[in-house]
């Protein structure tokens, strides 16, 4: 089983290492590779520093046993939101590639529902237009469709595509 916890300081290398790991090569065929690179500028350690103060970001963290013996910690897993227009926006959502497909971004998202402020009534993502991996997620995951916004390059593949999930009461 996956530790889902709020990141701390002390996981900031590791998640400017999981940045670098996994966000260049997975968007680089979709959106070409100095576009997929400038997606590093939120990867940063001077980002993760100033994130992590708003308890906001969350880790799934692999299990003791699979890691070798006095290992750190692996983080398989990120997920990070914030607001935008006063509304609650899902803005990362990352699982390691050798393990998706098996309910850890479902999991690390009912972790960041979680933690919205109580009375959110919905929730915000966004994603590229040809993240098709992540259209599917989110649509299986309850968000409906809001709108396109087209990449000035007129690239499709780079349009911001907006979505929004109604969430149940989070009041107590």
């Amino acid at each position: 089983m996956y530790e889902i916890r709020a990141a701390t300081i002390e996981d900031v290398p590791a998640l400017v290492e999981f940045g670098a790991a996994y966000v260049p090569s997975f968007y680089a065929p979709i959106i070409g590779e100095k576009a997929a690179a400038a997606f590093l500028e939120w990867w940063s350690e001077n980002y993760f520093n100033q994130a992590i103060n708003g308890k906001n970001v969350f880790v799934a963290v692999a299990p003791a046993e699979d890691r070798a013996a006095n290992t750190a910690e692996r983080i398989v897993g990120v997920a990070e939101w914030g607001t935008h227009e006063g509304q609650p926006v899902l803005w990362r959502l990352y699982v390691a590639p050798d393990l998706r497909s098996r309910g850890l971004g479902a999991q690390l998202l009912q972790q960041i529902i979680a933690a919205l402020p109580e009375g959110s009534k919905t929730l915000l993502t966004e994603h590229v237009g040809g993240n098709l991996r992540a259209a599917a997620f989110y649509e299986r995951e309850g968000f409906k469709l809001l709108r396109r916004d087209a990449h000035a390059s007129g690239d499709t593949n780079r349009d911001t595509v907006w979505r929004e999930k109604q969430l149940a009461n989070l009041e107590a």
